[in-house]
């Protein structure tokens, strides 16, 4: 299978809107009711992901099959919170392959890129955030030695 990994440009922001869309529908059905997936349709979205494309910080890469874009990942360089004393922490925001093309290393070949391009930007820690019952999701991000940090609770009050 030609499968292909290249920088995301600025052309590609609409098309990654898209999977992002697809992205947080599966996330709003299996595992977290109050994601909004419309908001990728947002321009505070497109600005979201410009500034991750074009941006010194951030970092986007897509995947594609034939020149067609089968999966994104977005990500960038952030600030670590101000009680503790990393200072710069390089963060996966958001990746996403379409059904047909998991399962083939694809993913862990992005997530590869990503983490070569944190160590070259020298960010001392690398974090990602998983829905806590994506089990698939975080399986994988543990497949890459990442450990529990921390854990976020949260309740409605109806």
């Amino acid at each position: 299978m030609n499968l292909q990994i290249r920088d995301a440009e600025f052309e590609d922001i609409e098309i990654i809107q898209d999977l992002s869309q697809k992205l947080s529908i599966k996330e709003e059905e299996e595992f977290d009711r109050k994601i909004d997936p419309e908001w990728n349709k947002r321009p505070e979205a497109g600005d979201y992901f410009q500034s991750r494309i074009t941006g010194d910080q951030g970092y986007a890469i897509i995947a594609e099959h034939e020149e067609n874009v089968i999966g994104y990942l977005v990500g960038g360089i952030n600030e670590a919170e101000e009680f503790r004393d990393t200072e710069t922490i390089a963060e996966a925001e958001t990746m996403y392959i379409e059904p047909d093309y998991r399962g083939k290393g694809l993913g862990s070949k992005m997530f590869e890129n990503f983490l070569e391009w944190g160590k070259k930007q020298e960010a001392e820690r690398a974090r990602v955030e998983a829905s806590a019952g994506n089990t698939g999701a975080i399986e994988f991000y543990r497949h890459h030695e990442f450990e529990d940090y921390s854990l976020t609770l949260e309740r409605d009050f109806n």
